[in-house]
C-alpha cells in the first residue's frame, strides 16, 4: 500500500516536473522570437543606415558645414551627403521607437527625438530639407510632431551652439 502510495505521489511530482518543463520551454520560445524580431529589426535598420553612411563617406563634415554656414549654395554633391546624414537620423528613431513598441528595448523613442531633432535640424538647411520631406519619413506621427515643435521652438539651435561653444573656448583661451 506505501509503495502504491508512494508511486503515485512521484507520478504527480513527475507530472508536474513536465509540465513546468513545457511552461519553460514556451517562455524559452517566445523569447527566442522576440530576441529575433529585434535581431531582424536591426539587420534591416542597419542595413539602410550602412548604405547611407557610405555615401557620407569623408565629405560628412564638409557638406555639414556648407550645409550650416551657406545654406542657399550647397553643391549638389553635398545636398546628397546631407540627405544620407538626415535620412540615417530618421532610420536610427525609426529603428528605436519599432524596439521600443515592441518592448524590446527599455528605451523612450519621445525623449530620443526631442534631444536629438534641434540639433540635425535646427538650422536653415535642416528646417528646409524636414518642410519638403517631412511627410516621407518612415516615423510615427507623434515623432514627426516632437520634430516640428523642436525646430520651431529651438530654429537656429544648430547654429546656436556652436556659436556658444566657439564664444567657450576663447573665454577659457584668455583665462590661460
Amino acid at each position: 500500500m506505501n509503495i502504491e502510495r508512494l508511486a503515485s505521489w512521484l507520478q504527480i511530482t513527475a507530472n508536474i516536473g513536465i509540465l513546468g518543463g513545457l511552461i519553460l520551454v514556451g517562455f524559452q520560445l517566445q523569447q527566442n522570437g522576440e530576441i529575433l524580431k529585434a535581431q531582424m529589426l536591426s539587420a534591416e535598420s542597419r542595413s539602410v543606415i550602412d548604405q547611407e553612411m557610405q555615401i557620407i563617406g569623408e565629405e560628412g563634415a564638409t557638406a555639414w558645414v556648407s550645409a550650416m554656414s551657406d545654406p542657399n549654395n550647397v553643391s549638389p554633391e553635398h545636398h546628397r551627403i546631407m540627405e544620407a546624414i538626415y535620412w540615417s537620423t530618421i532610420e536610427s528613431w525609426r529603428h528605436t521607437e519599432q524596439l521600443a513598441n515592441s518592448d524590446l528595448v527599455d528605451v523612450d523613442p519621445l525623449s530620443r527625438v526631442t534631444q536629438e531633432a534641434a540639433f540635425y535640424f535646427g538650422n536653415t538647411y535642416g528646417r528646409a530639407w524636414w518642410a519638403v520631406r517631412r511627410d516621407g519619413a518612415l516615423i510615427s506621427d507623434e515623432l514627426k510632431k516632437i520634430v516640428d515643435e523642436e525646430i520651431n521652438t529651438r530654429p537656429n539651435y544648430t547654429v546656436d551652439i556652436h556659436d556658444q561653444l566657439i564664444a567657450e573656448i576663447r573665454r577659457l583661451s584668455k583665462a590661460k
